[in-house]
C-alpha cells in the first residue's frame, strides 16, 4: 500500500489493479469522503490521470460556464479533456486551455437570426420558444452529428460527460463503444412527489399531481429525442439497438442508469427528497464556479469575457459612493431593450440607489432611455448614479454590491448567493421560476413576478426591502459564507474518481450496463400491461422497482 493523499480525517491509499476491459489501466483506492464533507481540493486517484474524457455541452454563457469550471478542474487533475460545445462558447473554453470543437450552433446567434425566436422570448411565450428552438436544432443536427462522430472516432474517449441537451447522443455514443456516460445537471431535475417541479407549480399540489407534472415534462422531451435518435441511426447504424422509442425507456434513466448523475448545485439550496435515487446515484456536488480570484485576474489582464477593459471605470464607480445595486438579465430579452433599461433606471431612481446595469443580450444602454416621457429625468439620474457595462466578473463584483437583481439563471443564482448579498429575481422563463422559488425559500432573497409584469414601483420596493430588512441581509450573509466553504468542482472530481474505482474497475458497472441495456431494449416495444404499470408506478411511488429488477 502506498499513500496517494494525506488529508485530515481522510486518508486514501491505492493498490495496483489489473487492467479491466482493455480500456482502464487503473489503480484502486479504498475510501471516499462522505457526501456531507466539504472538500478543499480535488481528490484524484492515479487511475484517472491520463484518461480521455469527452465532454458534450450546449447552451448560453450562463449554462456553459459552470461546466467549463468543472472541465478546467478535471484537466488540472490530469485528465485529457475534449469539449464539444456551441460555437459562441469556443472562446470561453479556449481561454481556459481546453481542447474544444464548436459542434453546435450558438444560442445567441440562433436567437438573433430568428426574429420569431426573439419575439417569443420578448413576449414570454417560452412554450412556443422551446418548440421552435427544438425544430431549428433538429434541422441543423445532421451536420452537427457528423462533427460529433468525427471527434468521437478520432479522440477515442474512455468516458463521456454530457449536459442535459446532449444526453441522448451522449448515451448512444457511450453504448456504441461500451464506455460510461455521466450526466451533468445544474438544477436538480429529478422527478419527485415531494418538491415542486421545474415548472414551479403551487406548493399545495398533492404528490401524485406533482409526479403527473413530471411525467408530462418527460413526455414533452420524447418527440425531439426520438427525432434526434433517428438522425443518429442514419449516420451510425450500429447504434440502432440503443435507439429511444418510448417514454417507458426514458423512465428507466433516473432510477436505473448505471452511472451516477452529478449536479452542480448545492444541498443548501436543493434538498434531497425521499423518493430520489440514492446519494451515490445522484450527487449534489455544490456549485461549479470559477473562483473570484481567477475571475479578477482575468479581468485585470483585459479578458473581455470577465469585464476586462472596464475594470478601472468599475472600480472608480464603486468607490465613488454607497455600494451599488447590480441589475442584469444576461441572455434574456423581455418586451424590449428600452423596456428593460427604463425599468432598471426608474427602479433605481425610485429606490434612491446607485446601480451597475449589465447590457446582456438585450443591449441595455443609456441610449435606450431616450424617447420616453421622462427621458430627461432618467438620463440625468443615470449620468451620476448608473454605470452600464457589457460583461463583468460576477464572483468579483457581486460581493461589492448592496443587492443583486437578476433573471434567475443557474450561474447567476450561484454567484449571487455566494456573494452574501440579497437577491431579487425577476424570472423570464425556463427553469428561472423554479430557481427563484428555491432562493426565496432560503430567506436570502425575493421572488418577483415575470419580468414583463414587473413595474418600476414594485422593483424599487423590493430593493428597499432587501436593503432595510436585517433578517434578509443576515440570512444572505450566512448562506453566502456556507456556500463559499463548498468546493463543488472537488466534490465532482471525487465522485468520478469513486465511480471509476468502486464500479468501473470492479466490473460492477459493466454488469449494470448489460442489465440496463437489456431492459432498455425490451422497453422499445412494451405491451399494454407494461405501459399501464409503468405509468401507475411512476405516479404512485416514483419507482419502477416492483416492475423492473436490475
Amino acid at each position: 500500500l502506498e499513500p496517494t493523499l494525506a488529508k485530515p480525517r481522510s486518508h486514501i491509499y491505492s493498490l495496483s489493479c489489473p487492467r479491466v476491459g482493455g480500456v482502464w489501466g487503473l489503480r484502486a483506492a479504498m475510501s471516499l469522503p462522505a457526501q456531507s464533507e466539504v472538500l478543499a481540493s480535488p481528490i484524484v486517484g492515479e487511475h484517472l490521470k491520463g484518461k480521455r474524457l469527452m465532454a458534450m455541452i450546449h447552451g448560453t454563457r450562463g449554462d456553459c460556464q459552470p461546466y467549463v469550471a468543472l472541465f478546467d478542474g478535471l484537466q488540472r487533475a490530469g485528465l485529457v479533456v475534449k469539449v464539444l460545445t456551441s460555437e459562441d462558447q469556443l472562446e470561453l473554453c479556449q481561454t481556459f486551455g481546453l481542447d474544444v470543437v464548436g459542434c453546435y450552433e450558438g444560442v445567441e446567434q440562433l436567437v438573433q437570426q430568428q426574429p420569431e425566436l426573439r419575439r417569443c422570448m420578448a413576449d414570454g411565450d417560452m412554450n412556443h420558444f422551446l418548440k421552435l428552438a427544438s425544430r431549428l436544432t433538429l434541422e441543423n443536427y445532421p451536420k452537427q452529428v457528423k462533427d460529433e462522430i468525427e471527434v468521437f472516432e478520432s479522440f477515442k474517449p474512455d468516458m463521456i460527460v454530457m449536459s442535459t441537451l446532449c444526453a441522448v447522443q451522449g448515451f448512444m455514443f457511450s453504448c456504441s463503444r461500451n464506455i460510461p456516460a455521466i450526466p451533468l445537471d445544474l438544477i436538480g431535475s429529478v422527478p419527485s412527489g415531494y418538491g415542486v417541479s421545474i415548472l414551479d407549480e403551487p406548493a399545495w399540489f398533492p404528490r401524485w399531481v406533482r409526479r403527473v407534472i413530471w411525467r408530462l415534462v418527460t413526455y414533452n422531451q420524447l418527440e425531439p429525442c426520438i427525432l434526434k435518435v433517428g438522425i443518429l441511426m442514419q449516420q451510425v447504424p450500429e447504434m440502432r439497438p440503443y435507439a429511444l422509442h418510448t417514454v417507458e425507456q426514458l423512465l428507466l434513466f433516473p432510477e436505473f442508469r448505471p452511472e451516477p448523475t452529478l449536479c452542480g448545485n448545492s444541498p443548501l439550496l436543493i434538498h434531497r427528497q425521499p423518493d430520489w435515487p440514492s446519494a451515490r446515484r445522484y450527487s449534489l456536488c455544490g456549485h461549479w464556479v470559477i473562483p473570484a480570484a481567477e475571475q479578477e485576474r482575468r479581468m485585470r489582464n483585459g479578458d473581455k469575457l470577465f469585464g476586462g477593459g472596464v475594470d478601472q471605470v468599475l472600480v472608480a464607480f464603486i468607490g465613488a459612493g454607497p455600494a451599488p445595486v447590480y441589475m442584469g438579465w444576461g441572455s434574456m430579452v423581455s418586451v424590449s431593450s428600452e423596456y428593460m433599461t427604463c425599468l432598471a433606471v426608474r427602479a433605481a431612481k425610485l429606490a434612491s440607489v446607485r446601480a451597475v446595469i449589465l447590457g446582456g443580450w438585450g443591449g441595455l444602454c443609456e441610449d435606450c432611455l431616450r424617447g420616453q416621457p421622462d427621458s430627461d429625468d432618467l438620463l440625468a439620474y443615470a449620468a451620476s448614479n448608473v454605470l452600464f457595462i457589457q460583461t463583468v466578473a460576477h464572483e468579483w463584483l457581486f460581493p461589492q454590491c448592496a443587492a443583486i437583481v437578476h433573471h434567475g439563471g443557474c450561474g447567476t443564482v450561484a454567484a449571487s448567493l455566494r456573494s452574501g448579498r440579497p437577491s431579487i429575481i425577476t424570472p423570464c422563463g425556463f427553469d428561472q421560476r423554479h430557481n427563484s422559488t428555491l432562493v426565496q425559500k432560503t430567506g436570502a432573497g425575493l421572488k418577483l413576478p415575470r419580468l414583463a409584469k414587473v413595474t418600476p414601483e414594485a422593483l424599487a420596493a423590493a430593493i428597499r426591502l432587501t436593503l432595510e430588512d436585517k433578517t434578509i441581509c443576515d440570512r444572505a450573509r450566512e448562506l453566502g459564507r456556507k456556500l463559499q466553504a463548498e468546493d463543488g468542482v472537488a466534490r465532482a472530481i471525487a465522485e468520478i474518481d469513486g465511480f471509476v474505482r468502486d464500479e468501473l474497475m470492479t466490473c460492477m458497472w459493466a454488469k449494470r450496463r448489460a442489465r440496463f441495456n437489456a431492459k432498455y431494449q425490451e422497453l422499445q416495444r412494451p405491451g399494454c400491461f407494461t405501459r399501464v404499470a409503468c405509468f401507475v408506478l411512476s405516479i404512485c411511488t416514483n419507482s419502477l422497482r416492483p416492475l423492473v429488477s436490475l
